[in-house]
């Protein structure tokens, strides 16, 4: 059934009488059940099948020990099912130690409250189920094109409209992006639908309305999207860093070595790089951590980065660090990640004026009114770096200056930017400083 088109869900549940009821409202709503009572059922289901669901009990009290974990699930979802939404139901979710666990576990992972009870879980999958967008609705496990009625079968649509209700995208095999070409046809082509799929790299996919207003925001891969680079050699650590950029709504480029760090700077311009310097890991490939640094200075005026490293109390650890690149900001590694992440969360929820950012987009406070693209995010939260000033090449350029005539003439905002040759700063008109109250910690 894993190449099928039917939408199904994988359910993870210990409790045999909650599983029932589970898999009865999936019945009912028009979705494919696949029932777990234990990980390696879980675990052994996903070796054939695709959902694009999955409500997953992380505690597990009641199951069989078979040497297998939920924790070993959600691994397994976040490594090779991209196309697969995970709701986390669990205890204690509200405390920041076990949502950052649970982000640790699976960065992108939706999470409900154990305490909320049964009926808050049903709630919350049948409003993800019944996702709608522009003149697209999910119904009965299949993707309903409202004012002609014509449905599209296939698991992928489904899955992409769901994504996009939970602001996230989806990672398809090849099979999946030949059938997401096809769901693209279907809407250009058969229905006309005011929806389009949009591309972003290495076959992920979300949906934008025709006129850009898109409910999928900028996780991955457009020119305008807010990407930060995670250059760490170490996998589990690197896994915790993606979920602190994940969890602030902004696209983690992951490079496990200098050398695929380099290749990603080639194709990609991220707002934010976090570079371990240690690199006690990697493979020998000839290049260094430092080497990334450099290329960020020379190439990359726009992305403001972050060093972390144990040694960075250390005076010439941090002199080196300012020789190989300027404005770096340095994160000592015995802070944990916590420190990181509050660090990161102070950059990426920046005020400045009437400015602030929100999930990697520009917020005008008094309108509501946003703006995308990574050159106004790197502007505003560089009021909160050391060097408040971004080095723009020229289609950056032309990206700010878009920026400034949005800021005065569509929401008359109290900053305007200023720059000098290629270097661009925030400023507010009336010449004061701008407020840059902390972002969450």
């Amino acid at each position: 059934m894993s190449r099928s088109g039917a939408a199904e869900v994988l359910v993870l549940e210990d409790d045999p009488d909650q599983l029932r009821r589970l898999g009865e409202t999936l019945t009912t709503i028009g979705l494919v059940p696949l029932l777990a009572e234990h990980p390696r059922k879980a675990l052994a289901l996903l070796g054939h099948h695709r959902p694009v669901l999955a409500v997953v009990d992380l505690d597990m009290s009641r199951a069989e020990p078979t040497g297998r974990t939920a924790e070993e699930v959600l691994a397994r979802l976040y490594e090779a099912h991209g196309v697969c939404t995970p709701i986390v139901h669990s205890v204690n979710v509200d405390s920041v130690q076990r949502r950052d666990w649970i982000a640790g576990l699976h960065p992108y992972a939706l999470v409900q409250d154990k305490a909320d009870g049964e009926p808050a879980l049903l709630d919350r999958m049948r409003r993800l189920l019944s996702a709608r967008l522009g003149d697209l609705a999910i119904e009965r496990g299949s993707v309903r094109h409202l004012p002609s009625g014509r449905r599209f079968a296939h698991r992928v649509g489904v899955s992409l409209l769901l994504a996009g209700r939970a602001d996230l995208e989806v990672a398809l095999d090849d099979s999946e992006a030949r059938a997401v070409r096809r769901f693209q046809r279907w809407l250009r082509d058969d229905v006309a639908s005011t929806v389009r799929v949009r591309p972003f790299r290495s076959r992920h996919y979300g949906l934008d309305l025709a006129d850009g207003g898109g409910i999928s925001g900028p996780r991955r891969g457009s020119n305008g999207s807010a990407e930060v680079l995670v250059l760490e050699d170490d996998p589990d650590e690197r896994r915790r860093v993606e979920g602190v950029v994940a969890r602030l709504q902004l696209s983690p480029m992951s490079a496990s070595d200098p050398d695929q760090a380099l290749a990603l700077l080639e194709r990609h311009r991220p707002l934010m790089a976090i570079v371990d310097l240690d690199m006690a890991l990697a493979p020998p490939t000839g290049r260094t951590a430092a080497e990334v640094l450099a290329y960020l200075y020379e190439r990359h005026g726009g992305c403001i980065p972050i060093v972390y490293s144990a040694t960075v109390a250390d005076v010439a650890t941090r002199a080196a660090i300012a020789g190989w690149h300027a404005y770096a900001l340095v994160q000592d590694k015995r802070e944990g990640e916590a420190g990181l992440r509050e660090r990161v969360a102070r950059l990426l929820g920046a005020r400045f004026g009437d400015l602030r950012l929100v999930s990697g987009r520009v917020r005008h406070e008094p309108t509501g009114r946003d703006f995308s693209h990574r050159v106004a995010v790197a502007l505003v939260a560089a009021t909160r770096a050391e060097a408040s000033e971004v080095v723009l090449d020229e289609s950056e350029a032309r990206a700010a200056r878009r920026f400034e005539r949005w800021l005065r003439d569509e929401v008359a905002s109290t900053v305007t930017i200023r720059h000098r040759r290629r270097r661009y700063e925030l400023v507010l008109l009336n010449g004061g400083r701008g407020h840059d109250a902390p972002g969450p910690g």
